[in-house]
């Protein structure tokens, strides 16, 4: 008796990618098909850090690098709105291909994981009071002179928030928790 192979379910956002597709290839719409969108707020952000990556490869670091990160005091200007922008904008700016490698590994281990825990909503929140107060936190404490870019601090977050979620109702902090603040 031949078992014929059982399909997936699709996940509805890959619905209209999968009849795209289906007309050109059946096997690939099926592969498709298979593909769960798990964490859609972590896979947004490591797209867009990808995307601006590749155009500052193509347009050279100092023009990306100009909007996508953010000065130090020095050369924050209070009446431009690039400046405002740059508070949010340096966390999906990356200075090479390790720093943006490096940045999307931890994101892709603990992002997905905390995404379920947390929601979309409260992750997305998150994130961007994350990016906003290390912005404004390097506008205040930088040197002078410097620029501050890249989704480390996403990443410290996530990892913090992953060492929570096995917190307790007696709400003890776990241990791993308190190491990992030392650490970092």
């Amino acid at each position: 008796e031949v078992k014929e192979k059982e399909k997936c379910e699709c996940d509805p956002s890959m619905k209209e990618i999968v009849e795209f597709i289906r007309p050109h290839s059946d096997a690939f719409a099926d592969l498709v098909e298979c593909v769960d969108v798990d964490a859609p707020i972590t896979l947004s952000f490591c797209f867009v850090c990808i995307v601006v990556h590749v155009l500052h490869s193509i347009l050279g670091a100092s023009r990306v690098e100009y909007v996508f990160s953010v000065p130090s005091f020095s050369h924050f200007y209070f009446y431009s709105l690039l400046s405002y922008f740059r508070l949010l904008s340096h966390v999906v700016g990356h200075s090479s291909w390790e720093h943006l490698g490096g940045n999307l590994i931890h994101m892709l281990l603990v992002g997905p994981m905390c995404e379920h825990e947390f929601g979309k909503k409260n992750m997305l929140r998150i994130m961007l009071w994350t990016t906003l107060s290390s912005g404004i936190g390097h506008v205040m404490f930088g040197r002078t002179n410097s620029h501050q870019l890249g989704a480390s601090g996403i990443v410290f977050m996530l990892i913090l928030l992953n060492s929570l979620l096995k917190m307790d109702s007696a709400g003890r902090i776990p241990l791993t928790f308190i190491f990992q603040v030392i650490v970092w």
